[in-house]
């Protein structure tokens, strides 16, 4: 039990776990309060690049989350319509020499048990389910939440890891998610007797015409992490609606016969809606900060989204350890820390995803390059963002 006046923390996801974990170890007590009567954890696989390792590092977690993960060796990049292979971004020990950390794959629930077990140790950490927040209310010594039911939690402060639909959001900055057109598939198969390329110890991301599909092995490798991303107008909010391959598959129409039985073999689809959001006005407001996609949603077509919010995690707990408590100050420093980082992320995610669905001659624009550019080269556009470290805070 907390023994000490907590940080609250809205949310017991990843960001919510890291955060917690991450104040933790800096001996600042929290109480995390989740609505959900149990954990679960939505998703199929996660991918978290050497950035994320080295914020896994800082929390403790590293070693942990490496044994139930897998290495991908590369990054093989596909023509969607005609399968031929246009780049093989290295990964495996050439990510390592050139990051410090490994590049890793691995099923969300594995993630999301070594975050709730290391959150359950910590002795400063009090982890409340079922608790929805209803009302917020911001006094000159804290924060006090309340459930419909009128249940109440007060802290010293209230840290916002309530994901994209975030509660606390609305109480901090007027920011609306939207959706984007598209609609994500994913679906798990095991590997063994798959056919090439699929049966590779690499990520595959091909691409085409309004569609893309990213494939990679999780857990010790012997599951296939299957994601679809198509264009449909359908609004799920939730992140486990079903999903129908037939839905999917009249956008793979022209795509090569052995993806499509690749795909055949899933049984159990899952679907949801791609949202985007305009970035709030800001993350904190007095005692109050957002962090994860409470603040930041980005897309996932650069498989940061966990990882952003592992680094806020790092950051968080740095600047509040520093300042000696969770004033306004200092949540506003955090901010300044992350926000420019955040947001260039974001944007290159979203170019990203224009870049996966061309066709016509843009798309062979495309393809060009990235048969032309030296593979080393092409990983290195990439070092802005998986060189960092966020243990390494520089104070703005």
């Amino acid at each position: 039990m907390v023994s000490q006046r907590p940080i609250l923390i809205a949310g017991a996801g990843i960001a919510g776990l890291a955060a917690a974990i991450g104040l933790s170890r800096k001996g600042i007590a929290v109480r995390l309060l989740e609505r959900r009567p149990q954990l679960s954890a939505a998703g199929a696989g996660i991918q978290i690049g050497p950035n994320g390792v080295k914020a896994l590092a800082a929390l403790g977690l590293r070693e942990a989350v490496e044994r139930v993960a897998f290495k991908p060796e590369a990054l093989a990049m596909f023509r969607g319509a005609t399968g031929d292979v246009l780049a093989r971004l290295p990964l495996g020990e050439v990510a390592m020499k050139r990051y410090g950390a490994p590049y890793l794959t691995l099923l969300r629930a594995e993630l999301q048990s070594c975050l709730l077990d290391a959150a359950r140790a910590a002795p400063n950490v009090e982890l409340t389910l079922g608790f929805p927040i209803e009302a917020i209310t911001l006094g000159g010594d804290g924060v006090t939440v309340e459930t419909d039911d009128h249940r109440t939690a007060n802290g010293t402060a209230l840290i916002g890891a309530d994901g994209l639909w975030s509660r606390v959001r609305a109480e901090i900055a007027t920011a609306e998610p939207t959706p984007t057109g598209y609609l994500a598939y994913r679906a798990v198969v095991r590997r063994a007797g798959l056919p090439a390329p699929f049966d590779a110890p690499d990520i595959g991301l091909w691409m085409g015409r309004e569609a893309h599909i990213v494939h990679y092995p999780v857990g010790d490798g012997a599951l296939l992490n299957l994601v679809v991303v198509v264009g449909g107008a359908a609004r799920i909010q939730d992140w486990d609606e079903p999903g129908r391959l037939a839905d999917i598959t009249p956008h793979l129409a022209r795509w090569p016969v052995g993806l499509a039985a690749v795909l055949a073999r899933a049984s159990d689809w899952r679907c949801w809606t791609l949202y985007d959001l305009p970035e709030p006005a800001r993350w904190t407001r007095g005692a109050m900060a957002i962090t994860g996609d409470a603040a930041h949603p980005v897309l996932p077509f650069l498989a940061q989204g966990a990882v952003m919010a592992l680094e806020d995690a790092v950051a968080l707990a740095n600047i509040l350890a520093s300042a000696g408590a969770p004033t306004p100050a200092a949540f506003a420093a955090f901010e300044r820390v992350r926000r420019s980082r955040v947001m260039r992320l974001a944007a290159a995610s979203r170019a990203n995803g224009r870049t996966y669905h061309l066709s016509g001659l843009p798309a062979v624009a495309r393809d060009a390059v990235l048969a032309l550019m030296p593979p080393e080269r092409l990983l290195g556009r990439f070092d802005w963002l998986y060189a960092h470290d966020p243990a390494a805070l520089a104070m703005p």
